[in-house]
């Protein structure tokens, strides 16, 4: 409401007011808005008060649907600050309660609006405050509604306890994935239930028929592979679930279904040891058993908890199965995959806003040989670690013997105090101290007992299930999909990371998840490649026309098959090298002397020539590399620049890969023939 209206009002006797409406989240308490305005609409009229049509800010009124009066955090403010500025004179509420139930928070308030020179007005309790009788009924009034209000919270507070006793959720809501049982609707309230004696006490069970229950235990088991909330999210709604509350699923409501834990058979509460005031926004949670039937294993849930709160929520797809595990060795973050290329770069840039690390690029198809020639040969090593274990008690023997010691130790101090309590050799406050320090001690002795226990027992099996995966990963690499090649690696390895000093050079460090030693491999890139290649030609030159085993220039060269086979490859495909036998028999021999290769901006100038001759037709990149004449390390690195800088597009992948022009570099191609 503007001043100037405030005095036009004044002039013509009306008395400018906000009208001030708030249902309480109480059932009982749930009086209608439509009810309280007209009560206070017309007592407005009865009294020369005028309260603007329509909702604050444009209007008069201001409304606080389904809010406690036990928090002033509420629009009610606002109708405070305008009279303290003096753009109204009174706040009109239905009864004094609507004002607040918070004793503090009522004297605070009613005090600034006093010395603004406001006043609160009920509707239905009409008292006249500036008399003492007055302000003596205004005060019992708001006593009696903060009096209800605690006693409200008393109620609640035995209900919540009960509840949790019974392993029931404390605040009785739907939870996806169940169907409650033993209510039903309030006739009153839609958000409210009854309870309804014919079914029963009031329970959870799994909600088969809809299929909500195997899906809500298929969001951890994807999960735990994944780490993706939104592609949750976006399954969840294209098979047509919602929300409890009929909305769709987005990143945050499936972190938060997750989180609470009640598919795993508990109930999430606020700490009871806490004291804060403000249980609901409180971080402090811990959880209980419920009644109700869990939906996962114990085991993933752990699992599940382990990975929140050691790694950072992506908001992305996983577009590769070393997401969020393959690092710089050298600067320690992580690194991202260049779709186009197939390969690994260090994000430095993007961190630090300037690229720390030079330009770290490896292959991703590097990455995958070294890894798969990590796994294939750490068996013999798990079979030996596995073994140690079970050789090794003697140890852990002893520190079983120690810890049951000191928790026999432990239980003889208490009975102790005990005797001296009963005995009165000593006050209780002392003995109460005593004994709680004594048994948070021997709380500590058990814990370290029973995980003793449980690390020898889970040790042994890692490692004979590590062995397992590994097997299975080793034989079924190539007919995998991602996320199934990501949660098997994820159990053995705990991260990767690239060492690249130089361009020639580049290592890869494998971390196993079991107790081991690192991996270091090298990488066979487009350096090594080239290696390759001049090693293979000065052999079979020095050869003097003879032919050479495979398996003896792979020796001397001293590289991986796959390596030592695209070199070969690519000779062959320039008619500088030919094959001779299949198989073990595999021989080569040198055709023509290798031709002078042109360097890398001449080959970046043959591939355009070629595709602008192509006149706007895609080339296929065997075709293209055999038309420049170029190795395929140089065809590589050529094609690279050229596509970073918008030259030329690619179509598909692997051997189907195809090159045209880009749109851009087809315009200026189009203008220069013109």
């Amino acid at each position: 409401m503007s001043e100037s209206r405030s005095g036009a009002l004044a002039v013509a006797g009306l008395i400018p007011a906000i009208g001030y409406i708030r249902v309480s989240m109480m059932l009982e308490e749930k009086i209608s808005p439509a009810i309280q305005r007209d009560s206070i609409e017309s007592y407005a009229a009865r009294r020369g008060y005028y309260i603007p049509p329509g909702m604050w800010p444009e209007g008069g009124w201001i409304e606080d649907l389904d809010v406690s009066g036990r928090t002033f955090q509420r629009k009610i403010m606002d109708a405070i600050a305008q009279v303290e500025k003096g753009t109204s004179k009174a706040i009109l509420v239905w009864k004094y309660s609507r004002f607040g139930r918070n004793r503090t928070g009522n004297q605070l308030n009613l005090a600034r609006v006093e010395a603004a020179g406001g006043e609160l007005i009920s509707s239905t309790e009409e008292v006249d405050a500036r008399t003492a009788v007055g302000k003596l009924t205004r005060g019992v009034l708001m006593e009696i509604a903060a009096f209800e209000s605690d006693r409200a919270g008393e109620s609640w507070a035995d209900a919540y306890q009960n509840r949790v006793a019974r392993g029931l959720p404390p605040y009785g809501r739907a939870y996806f994935g169940y169907i409650r049982r033993g209510r039903m609707p309030h006739p009153l309230s839609p958000t409210h239930t009854l309870r309804d004696p014919s079914d029963g006490e009031e329970r959870y069970e799994p909600d088969m028929e809809s299929g909500a229950a195997e899906m809500h235990a298929e969001l951890y088991e994807t999960w735990v592979v994944d780490q993706n909330f939104a592609s949750l999210a976006r399954e969840l709604n294209r098979r047509g679930f919602r929300t409890s509350g009929g909305l769709l699923w987005s990143a945050e409501t499936v972190l938060q279904l997750m989180d609470r834990g009640f598919a795993a058979g508990l109930i999430r509460i606020h700490d009871p040891e806490c004291a804060c005031r403000r249980p609901s926004r409180c971080p402090r949670k811990v959880f209980r058993p419920g009644a109700h039937e869990a939906l996962i294993s114990p085991e993933l849930w752990a699992k599940y908890q382990a990975l929140r709160a050691g790694r950072v929520i992506r908001r992305v797809r996983s577009v590769h199965h070393y997401v969020s595990f393959i690092t710089c060795w050298h600067c320690g973050g992580g690194m991202h995959l260049l779709q186009h290329s197939a390969s690994f770069f260090c994000g430095s840039r993007a961190r630090h806003d300037e690229e720390v690390c030079g330009s770290r690029h490896v292959p991703k198809r590097a990455v995958d040989e070294a890894v798969v020639s990590v796994l294939r040969g750490w068996a013999p090593e798990i079979e030996a670690a596995a073994a140690a274990v079970t050789v090794e008690p003697a140890q852990r023997e002893k520190d079983v013997r120690r810890l049951t010691k000191e928790v026999e130790r432990v239980a003889a101090d208490l009975d102790h105090q005990t005797l001296l309590l009963t005995r009165r050799l000593i006050p209780e406050d002392s003995y109460l101290r005593t004994r709680d320090a004594l048994l948070a001690e021997q709380q500590r002795f058990r814990e370290s007992l029973r995980q003793l226990e449980v690390d020898s027992e889970e040790t042994r099996i890692s490692h004979h299930a590590a062995r397992q995966v590994m097997d299975g990963l080793v034989a079924e690499w190539p007919s995998l999909g991602v996320l199934e090649r990501r949660s098997l690696l994820m159990q053995v390895i705990e991260r990767v990371a690239v060492e690249k000093p130089s361009y020639e050079q580049a290592w890869l460090w494998i971390y196993p998840t079991f107790e081991g030693e690192a991996k270091r491999v090298r990488l066979g890139g487009k350096a090594q490649l080239e290696r390759t290649t001049e090693t293979v030609l000065r052999m079979l030159t020095d050869a003097g026309g003879r032919s050479l085993g495979a398996g003896e220039l792979r020796s001397a060269v001293g590289v991986s098959q796959p390596t030592f086979g695209r070199a070969m490859q690519d000779l062959m495909s320039l008619g500088v090298v030919a094959r001779e036998g299949k198989g073990p028999i595999t021989r080569y021999r040198l055709l023509k002397p290798m031709p002078a290769q042109p360097t890398l901006d001449a080959v970046k100038t043959e591939i355009v020539r070629a595709l602008v001759e192509a006149r706007g037709e895609s080339l296929g990149a065997r075709e293209l590399r055999v038309r420049v004449g170029a190795t395929l390390p140089t065809f590589g690195r050529a094609v690279m620049v050229l596509a970073a800088e918008d030259v030329l597009a690619r179509e598909g992948k692997g051997k189907s890969s195809r090159y045209r022009l880009a749109h851009k570099a087809s315009r200026i191609a189009g203008q220069k023939r013109l």
